[in-house]
């Protein structure tokens, strides 16, 4: 059985991260070849966070891309929902905003199917970030004020701040 390390703050967790990291790729890719689908959605998901904060942006985007398909896989639509605005995030962070666009739409579509309030607030929240990054202020403005609608009835004050920002910087 494996047992997880006891890390004894986020210094040291990044430290674990730094040195493993190419452990885990490789985990990932043998998980990918042999079908392990759980275990590919897994290791995507649980890296991103480090990844984003170590700006390793290009291996998030293939981390990402194999969660995509391993939700697929797995036939789980909460799982592909994630998937697909992780996935969306990380192409909107490498300027291909048009696929991020695609890919958080086809979320926010699980997310309403589901209702799942919450999901489709952070899908819209997603969007407006990649529709920011084309100056497509009036499209931004709509995601926006959406998303701020749905943190507010889900009494999520820090998100509530940020998107009110967002409306404030579509407005102007």
């Amino acid at each position: 059985h494996c047992h997880p390390i006891a890390l004894a703050d986020p210094p040291a967790a990044t430290a674990w991260f730094t040195a493993e990291e190419p452990n885990l790729q490789a985990a990932r890719r043998l998980a990918k070849r042999r079908d392990w689908h759980r275990d590919v959605w897994h290791l995507a998901w649980n890296t991103m966070v480090y990844r984003r904060q170590q700006a390793l942006l290009w291996e998030r985007l293939r981390a990402a891309q194999d969660g995509v398909a391993a939700a697929e896989a797995l036939g789980d639509p909460i799982t592909l929902h994630l998937s697909l605005r992780c996935l969306g995030a990380c192409e909107s962070q490498l300027g291909d905003n048009e696929a991020a666009v695609d890919h958080v739409k086809q979320a926010l579509s699980i997310a309403t199917e589901h209702q799942d309030i919450a999901g489709q607030a952070h899908a819209l929240h997603i969007l407006d970030m990649a529709v920011a990054r084309t100056a497509d202020s009036e499209r931004g403005l709509g995601y926006a004020e959406e998303s701020l609608r749905l943190f507010r009835m889900l009494e999520q004050p820090v998100w509530v701040a940020r998107k009110l920002n967002s409306v404030g910087w579509h407005a102007c």
